[in-house]
């Protein structure tokens, strides 16, 4: 059974997660989520599998850890108060295959991620694009 899809049904157009002007209805959300997790599995996304999310709290950041569990893998979160080398050992001791990356944490990315070399995809979550990286909104 998937209770966030159940909930849908029942109350699509409640608000499921509100940020600032942004609303998502719980119809938005999963749907959302439902391609998110398509897209996922399509970069080759594993059951079981680690994803670490690396965002501030956004629709974004609150999307990433449903669609990642709808993919069957498992998510992460990430303390953003991590300098370099702390995110670096986190990234290669989590056995992470992907990350989400928010716009704050882009430049701090970009300083690690020659290191992280577990990590198969970089995902960013956020207004930014970097040609290392696949955008998701």
């Amino acid at each position: 059974m998937d209770p966030l899809a159940a909930h849908a049904e029942r109350t699509p157009d409640a608000p499921a997660l509100i940020e600032g002007e942004r609303a998502l209805t719980w119809r938005a959300f999963v749907e959302r989520r439902n391609r998110l997790a398509n897209a996922l599995r399509g970069l080759g996304l594993a059951r079981g599998e680690h994803v670490i999310i690396w965002a501030p709290n956004s629709l974004e950041a609150a999307l990433a850890p449903a669609a990642i569990r709808a993919a069957g893998a498992i998510p992460v979160p990430m303390n953003h108060r991590l300098v370099a080398d702390e995110a670096l050992y986190i990234l290669d001791h989590s056995d992470a295959a992907a990350v989400f990356v928010g716009d704050a944490f882009v430049p701090l990315a970009e300083q690690v991620r020659a290191g992280a070399a577990k990590v198969r995809r970089w995902i960013l979550v956020g207004a930014e694009r970097r040609p290392w990286a696949v955008h998701v909104t």
